[in-house]
């Protein structure tokens, strides 16, 4: 189910009307990239993990 919500703006200029929609433009992207982009902490202590594993087996294959 998704769950909208809507508003009828009227009495608005043109570049009123931009300036809302480009505001509105950034709020829906910035709310895509927290949703599907991996916490930071996720993503550095996968990159910690790696960087200690990697010496590693590179060990064990010489």
């Amino acid at each position: 189910m998704y769950l909208t919500h809507s508003n009828q703006v009227k009495g608005l200029s043109t570049t009123e009307y931009e300036a809302l929609r480009e505001m509105c433009r950034y709020a829906k992207n910035l709310y895509n990239v927290g949703l599907y982009r991996p916490p930071i902490f996720l993503c550095r202590r996968a990159l910690l993990t790696l960087r200690v594993e990697l010496p590693s087996s590179e060990r064990q294959r010489k």
